[in-house]
This record gives C-alpha cells, sequence and structure tokens, in this order.
C-alpha cells in the first residue's frame, strides 16, 4: 500500500495479488454456493483472470480488466476502461427479486461484453428469457441484443437500445403469435416502436417518443400513435406534453386524448390517478367511437358493430376494482341482427354487476335486462354469490343468437321472454316463460335450412317444459319434439324429451341431401344422454367421394389453427357424454355415388365409379365415452360400377354390403338387452335363444350382441 503513512490512500495505491473463494454465502440476499477469484489489483484496475459464481438462481462466468480509478487521478499509465467478457449461463428471475426490485420470473441468459470509462461502462450482448411472466405480459421467449450504456452520477441519463422479439405473448391476458420492436433511451428521451401479431392476420402497435425524468419520476409524452389493424388513434398534444408521474404510492395521469377517424372525430380518453392504497380515480371516456373497427382490429369480421359513447370511473386497487360507468350504442350489429340502440348503466364491484340496460331494436321492440350478476356466475372457481336478473322483453328479432354461436346462420324469427333469474351463482334458479315465432336458420355443419319455427318453454324452480317446438324443411316437412328438462346447480339433469319427424330434410350439402323420418326419445342425464328409437330413410343420396375425401384423403388440417372464440354452443354437444340405440331403415331408394374413388392421397389408380341404390336395416349404438358401433346389412344393392372404362352390372339378389360394428364383445349389459333393437330381434326377450341368428341373413340385420 503506497504512501500508507505518508496520506490518505487512494484506489491507486493498493497493489494486490491472489485468489478467493467463497462457499456457503449469502449477498443481498442471495445464496451463493461457490465463487471464485483469481487476480491483480494494480495502479486502480483489476485484472481478473476467470472468475465463476454459483448458486440456486444463478451462473455466472467473467474474464477481463475492470477499473477503479477514471484516467487523470494519477494513475500512469492510463488503464481505465472496462475490457470484461460475462456470461450468464442461468439466471432464475424469480429468486433474483431481492435485485430486481419486481415480481417475475423466468430463466434468463445472456453472454456479451463490458467496455467503456469506469464513469460510462458500456454493456453490449445478446439475450433470452425462457418462460417469461411479469404483471399483465407473458412470453414463451423474449430475446435480442442490447446495448446499455450506464452513467455513474446520473442512472436516469442511461443511454439504451434493445430489439427485441416475444414468441407466443400473452398481454393482458390476451395471446398473441409474436410481438416485436425496437426500445432505445438516449439522454432521458425514451423512442419505442413495437408491434404485435395476432391470429388471421391482425396486428396492433405502438410508437412514440417520451422525455423520461428519472429523477422525479416522470414521462412526458410528446408523441404516441396507437396502430389497431387498420384503424390509427394518435395522442393529440396541442400544448404542454401531457405527462404520467409514478411513486411508490400509485401512477398519476394527464388529460390524455386519442383521435381517430379521418375528421378526427372518434375520440377516447383517459385521466386521473391510481393508488395502490384505493384512494385514487380514473376517468375513461369514449365518443362517437366505431365498435367495428376496434373489434375488427382483435378479431375478423368483426361481430359487433355501432357507435359508442362511454363514460366511466375506476377505483379500488387492482385486486378489487371498482367500475361505474355509462354506456350508449346506437346503430349498433350483433354480426348481422341490427338494432338502434343500447343504452344503460353497469357498475361493477366485489365480483359483482349490477345492471340496468335496456335495447331497442326499432321503433316499440326492446328488450331490459335489470339486477345483480355475479362474476361467479363465469367462474366457477370464485365464491358462491347471490343472483337476481330480470329480463323482460316484447317481440325481438332471433338475429341475436348469431352473436352466441357460429352452429347457425341466417337466423331470424321472433321471440319473446318474461324471465327471471334467482338464487346463487351456482345453483341459479329461473321463472318465467320464453316464446320463439317464425323461427328461421340454417344449420352450418349439414348445409340444411329450415322455417316456420315456433316453440313455448316454461320455466320453473327446477324444470324446463317444452310445451311445444316445431320447425319445417325447405319443403314445410315438420319436425315435432315436446317434454321437460330437470334442472339444478347450472345444470341440465332429467330428460324427457320426445321427438318425431317425417320426411325431414337432415343433410343438404357437398355430402348430398337425406330426408328422414324419425320417433326417438331422448332420456337419463344431461350428462349422459340416452336416444332410442327409429330412423327411416325416405330418400336422398351420398356423394362417397366427398365423403372419403374429406374422412380418409384430410385427416388433419392443412390451414394454420386460429384462436378459438367464444361460442355458446359448443359446450352443449353432447355426443361423448351420449349412449344411443337407434334403429335405422333404408327403404331400397337411397343413392350411393362417387367418381374416382381413392382411400389413398395422390394415387394414380383410383377404385372406380360408383352409382348404386342402397336398402336394408342398420343399427346404431353406442355408450358413453365409446365410439359409434354400426351393424346390420344392406340387403337390397343394385346399380353400376365402373372401372378402367369398363361397367359392371350389380347382381342385387347375390349383392349386399354389411356392417359388423363391434364383433369383440362377448356379453351385453342388461341396458342393452333392453334397448329397443334387441326387443325387435328377440321379442321373448332372451338375447341368447334366437334360432334365426344362425341364417346369415338374420345375423346381417341383427346387433352382433342381441345374439350371443
Amino acid at each position: 500500500m503506497h504512501g500508507l503513512f505518508t496520506r490518505s490512500p487512494t484506489a491507486s495505491d493498493y497493489d494486490l495479488e491472489g485468489t478467493a473463494a467463497l462457499a456457503a454465502s449469502r449477498a443481498r440476499g442471495i445464496a451463493v454456493d461457490s465463487a471464485h477469484v483469481d487476480g491483480i489489483l494494480r495502479n486502480g484496475v483489476a485484472i481478473l483472470r476467470p472468475i465463476d459464481a454459483a448458486g440456486p438462481a444463478f451462473n455466472v462466468t467473467g474474464a477481463g480488466t475492470i477499473p477503479f480509478v477514471e484516467c487523470g487521478a494519477g494513475v500512469s499509465p492510463c488503464a481505465s476502461a472496462f475490457d470484461f467478457s460475462y456470461e450468464v449461463t442461468r439466471a432464475d428471475l424469480a429468486q433474483l427479486e431481492p435485485i430486481t426490485g419486481r415480481r417475475l420470473s423466468g430463466l434468463l441468459a445472456t453472454k456479451g461484453h463490458l467496455t467503456g470509462p469506469v464513469d460510462q461502462p458500456r454493456a453490449a450482448g445478446d439475450a433470452t428469457i425462457a418462460g417469461l411472466k411479469a404483471p399483465d405480459f407473458e412470453a414463451v421467449t423474449l430475446a435480442g441484443p442490447y446495448d446499455v450504456t450506464l452513467p455513474s452520477s446520473r442512472c436516469w441519463e442511461t443511454d439504451a437500445r434493445a430489439d427485441l422479439r416475444a414468441t407466443l405473448p400473452m398481454v393482458f391476458g390476451r395471446p398473441l403469435q409474436n410481438a416485436a420492436g425496437t426500445i432505445s433511451l438516449s439522454r432521458e428521451r425514451l423512442a419505442f416502436d413495437v408491434r404485435f401479431d395476432a391470429a388471421q392476420g391482425r396486428t396492433a402497435g405502438l410508437k412514440g417518443t417520451a422525455l423520461l425524468h428519472g429523477d422525479r419520476r416522470e414521462l412526458a409524452l410528446s408523441d404516441l400513435i396507437v396502430t389497431l389493424h387498420a384503424a390509427t388513434w394518435t395522442l393529440s398534444n396541442t400544448g404542454t406534453p401531457p405527462s404520467v408521474r409514478w411513486d411508490d404510492e400509485g401512477v398519476s395521469i394527464d388529460p390524455l386524448l386519442f383521435v381517430s377517424g379521418s375528421v378526427g372525430d372518434q375520440r377516447i380518453g383517459f385521466s386521473g390517478t391510481w393508488r395502490a392504497d384505493g384512494r385514487g380515480v380514473l376517468h375513461a371516456s369514449a365518443t362517437h367511437v366505431s365498435l367495428d373497427a376496434i373489434e375488427g382490429a382483435l378479431e375478423g369480421p368483426a361481430r359487433y358493430g355501432g357507435t359508442l359513447n362511454l363514460d366511466a370511473t375506476i377505483r379500488g386497487t387492482r385486486d378489487n376494482p371498482i367500475v361505474t360507468g355509462q354506456v350508449l350504442v346506437t346503430d349498433g350489429r350483433i354480426r348481422r341482427f341490427a338494432y338502434q340502440r343500447l343504452a344503460g348503466r353497469v357498475d361493477y364491484a366485489a365480483d359483482d354487476f349490477d345492471i340496468d340496460s335496456r335495447l331497442d331494436q326499432s321503433p316499440g321492440v326492446w328488450i331490459n335486462a335489470v339486477g345483480k350478476v355475479p362474476l361467479a356466475l363465469l367462474d366457477q372457481e370464485l365464491p358462491e354469490r347471490r343472483l337476481d336478473v330480470a329480463v323482460t322483453s316484447n317481440s325481438i328479432g332471433l338475429g341475436l343468437i348469431e352473436g352466441l354461436t357460429d352452429a347457425v346462420w341466417n337466423v331470424s324469427g321472433r321471440m319473446r321472454f318474461d324471465v327471471r333469474a334467482v338464487g346463487t351463482s351456482r345453483d341459479p334458479h329461473a321463472q318465467g316463460t320464453v316464446e320463439f315465432a317464425d323461427a328461421a336458420f340454417l344449420v352450418t355443419s349439414t348445409g340444411s335450412s329450415y322455417k316456420n319455427g315456433r316453440a313455448l318453454l316454461r320455466l320453473s324452480a327446477d324444470r324446463i317444459d317444452v310445451d311445444s317446438l316445431h320447425i319445417e324443411d325447405v319443403s314445410g316437412r315438420p319436425l315435432d319434439l315436446h317434454g321437460s328438462l330437470g334442472t339444478h346447480e347450472l345444470r341440465v339433469s332429467d330428460l324427457q324429451i320426445d321427438a318425431t319427424a317425417r320426411q325431414f330434410e337432415v343433410i343438404r350439402n357437398e355430402f348430398g341431401n337425406v330426408d328422414i323420418d324419425a320417433t326417438l326419445q331422448l332420456r337419463g342425464r344431461f350428462e349422459t344422454p340416452r336416444v332410442e328409437g327409429d330412423i327411416t330413410i325416405n330418400g336422398g343420396s351420398l356423394n362417397v367421394d366427398e365423403i372419403l375425401q374429406r374422412t380418409l384423403l384430410q385427416p388433419y388440417a392443412t390451414e394454420p389453427l386460429a384462436l378459438p372464440s367464444l361460442d355458446a354452443a359448443t359446450p352443449l354437444n353432447p355426443w361423448n357424454r351420449s349412449s344411443l340405440d337407434v334403429s335405422l331403415h333404408i327403404p331400397k331408394n337411397l343413392r350411393l355415388a362417387g367418381e374416382n374413388l381413392q382411400v389413398a392421397a395422390d394415387t394414380p389408380i383410383g377404385l372406380g365409379d360408383i352409382k348404386l341404390r342402397v336398402g336394408g336395416d342398420l343399427y346404431l349404438y353406442k355408450d358413453p365415452g365409446s365410439p359409434l358401433s354400426v351393424t346390420g346389412s344392406l340387403d337390397a344393392v343394385s346399380g353400376t360400377y365402373s372401372f378402367q372404362g369398363r361397367r359392371f352390372d350389380i347382381d342385387e339378389a347375390k349383392s349386399s354390403i354389411n356392417f359388423r360394428g363391434d364383433l369383440n364383445r362377448t356379453s351385453m349389459s342388461p341396458s342393452r338387452a333392453r334397448s329397443p333393437a334387441c326387443r325387435r330381434a328377440s321379442p321373448s326377450g332372451d338375447r341368447c335363444a334366437i334360432p334365426s341368428c344362425t341364417s346369415p341373413a338374420r345375423r346381417r340385420s341383427i346387433p352382433p350382441t342381441c345374439c350371443r
């Protein structure tokens, strides 16, 4: 130590050389399992040979030169500059909260080089964070190069730049495909340009500049542009740039006004404070805002449209927000269902919505909703809460249903309801009536259209009675249904539904067209419904080539998967939970047609062309969670088969198409023995004593389990 007894030592007076090792230590609350340093300190400069440190939260290595004095401080020669290479192979952000001061999680890896003078060190390299989770932001990976220069005295004057790309990010709970952009800071001037990519080619972006006054925790927004697909919102800044200020207690926002539209007539505003103690008040407003532009930016095509006016205040805390708002939508639309006006009040507090709203479809056509709806009705993980809401209407358009599901299209008709829902979020009860009249719609999965639908549903505390439900196909042939459904705790329980149809169309699309007679019974419980009865195909045709093309040659999707959209009808599909025991009768009038049939893609030679007429009896059965089994025979087969330019006539007397179903079963459940199919096969009820089962023709027309 030079000059030890003649003056106060400085960093350049020390002359050290050696090694140091740590084990089972802690630094700033972070556990260090092991660390090793080997180097020299001379003239205020440390030359570190490879160093390393490791612990449960990190693994770091490095080597190079680190100065402790500035040039001109009596050091000769001047070597006070960083020249240090580092690599962090693993850093668990969740365990590094004592250092970062933020609640983050993810695994950080980075490799870079530290250069520059002691008062302005510069770090440049590449970093990757896997499994990043931060407040309101998540990503599978966040990666990119960075370049940061840190002044020693005024940290808010940092110069920095990062080019980042996030894979499968989630922003404010909304999943995206990618996010990428550049963020830079130079002498308190912050600039950013970030782009977000969602499904179906939808995009969003943030671009702007601001002055960052780190010493007083203030961000003055010079300009800001928010892009939502084709819509652009620009920060209106005609005077002093609005500022956002923050401290340990919360955030304060000067009035921010965003404008859009060709003449700037669409406006969205924010102002106020948000405090951790809940005493702040934020104000949000919207004037003449196009819902088509906003909702279409999130998913396309836009389901909802109209012009929005909103005035809302937000209070409380992040965990317990309190929202009070007045909403007005004019010239609105839910898909093709148009309405004139939606107005009302919606308040939210303590996981409850208080609503008082009215929708006017046209003069004299309205629907009202008044009462309390708990959030727990949508999220069953929340505690049980009280429910009390009344919904009434006069005769309104059924097109409203198109906003809830993709299962039907081109919906028209009228409905009227007077319903009050009471009880709790886990056990609601509805009382009142629902009526439908002049209903018409297209079923998207089958291509069949229906008309003249009418129904009367009576709702009581634990039951829904279907007094009548009538619908007709395009030719006016009817389907009638009546019965009841038990209800309890948001579940449909006991089912007693009877349905009859006469020459009713069920398919009209690329697969063919089919009309049926049907007598069906729906019994059991909604979770595991049981369908029994008879179906007779009156006539129609099936395009076998199209069916094979879809079922055999295209087993996998060839288009990118889009993010799922909310569809209220999807959870109602009971197929996997149901049991089936139905007799299918086919008189000799069902046509099967196909050209160049193939069972493998791109084969040079197909199976040929068929034109057949078939008839016979099939039995369809399945248990809950099991695949459908088909047994029986099409005994009447006639027509032609063409192969390589040669035509063959089908010998009706000697031709049949046999379905063997599940032949591995060796026993039959009591419910199967009591099934209509087995009772028809064995009037005596003894499924094991059917002499005619030994007949080949008979075996083809009786369920195999009935003959065992």
